[in-house]
């Protein structure tokens, strides 16, 4: 996954509390994000096969499909999405499966605005560096395999 066309980083906000997600979603376009909302994981689910983002932060406890069971069906899919996991039930057994489970971060509720946008930042720091990583590995597996070919034809060259 690539930040979209026009350069802007794309953010998915889940949360079955619709006042939490537009407050998420307001604090983060005020810092300049792309940011979408989805009040279940049904919703998410949808937005997902047709867009695409570099994080989503999500409810852990939600109706029907909770923050894991979503994070594990996209993390199927979009392997270098980045998953904040917020919740207002925080035990540390819950941090710690949330990690383990591929989330980036784990924030209790509730949660100072400089602290969610701090580890925001972390998160899509995280994201660039993976992305930037997987591709110098493929242009260094594109030189690498060239480094056998011999010639001095102008379609060789």
């Amino acid at each position: 996954m690539e930040i979209n066309k026009a350069g802007k980083t794309r953010i998915l906000i889940v949360d079955d509390e619709k006042n939490m997600a537009e407050s998420l979603c307001t604090i983060l376009r005020r810092k300049g994000y792309s940011v979408v909302t989805a009040l279940s994981a049904e919703q998410a689910v949808s937005i997902c096969n047709s867009e695409k983002f570099n994080l989503i932060v999500t409810d852990a406890k939600m109706k029907k499909i909770d923050g894991f069971k979503f994070m594990e069906s996209i993390k199927k899919d979009f392997p270098y999405t980045e998953f904040i996991m917020i919740t207002a039930y925080a035990t540390p057994k819950l941090a710690v499966k949330a990690i383990k489970e591929g989330a980036f971060d784990y924030i209790a509720k509730p949660f100072d605005p400089d602290e969610f946008l701090f580890t925001v930042k972390r998160a899509l720091e995280h994201n660039r560096l993976v992305l930037e990583n997987k591709k110098l590995m493929g242009t260094l597996a594109n030189e690498e395999g060239l480094r056998g070919v011999v010639g001095k034809s102008p379609q060789i060259q």
